[in-house]
């Protein structure tokens, strides 16, 4: 499983809002989110061929606004920040259009995560099974006169 969200959600600090650092950074980063998603999206829905023939995304006001609800919601949960990117011209290539490609992304990024854990624990369970197999090996009582002889990479041969 994932870790906790606790030491990051919601982790806001207004103390320094009347600062001029604050508005140069809070500006700073909308500028930066706006051309970089803007960019993306006008890439993206050009190479999918779904601009309209003067060159403009229909609907591109309800795109940006997804965006940046989805930056807001990664910030107030912690995360690093969450906007398209133009990776996503590598599914539009390969024929995803409709939302489907996203969601088999999704659904494959939540497999990852428990291919994580399990493989975080695959190695220890592949050292006791050897230290296991050595011990069958040797007899049951074997190496525990001697330590260090049960595992795999320093058992006997």
């Amino acid at each position: 499983m994932p870790p906790s969200l606790a030491p990051t959600f919601l982790p806001l600090d207004f103390s320094r809002i009347a600062e001029a650092s604050f508005i140069v950074v809070v500006f700073t980063f909308l500028f930066i989110d706006l051309f970089d998603n803007a960019g993306t999206l006008i890439g993206v829905t050009h190479r999918a061929g779904l601009l309209d023939r003067d060159g403009n995304l229909p609907r591109m006001k309800e795109a940006l606004l997804a965006d940046s609800f989805a930056a807001m919601f990664g910030a107030l949960i912690g995360t690093s920040t969450t906007t398209s990117y133009i990776e996503s011209a590598a599914g539009v290539s390969a024929g995803g259009r409709t939302g489907l490609t996203a969601a088999f992304v999704a659904i494959f990024f939540l497999l990852a995560l428990v291919l994580r854990a399990a493989r975080r624990h695959g190695a220890g369970l592949c050292v006791g099974g050897g230290a296991a197999l050595c011990r069958l090996r040797d007899g049951a009582g074997a190496g525990r006169d001697r330590p260090g002889t049960t595992s795999p990479n320093t058992a006997r041969r």
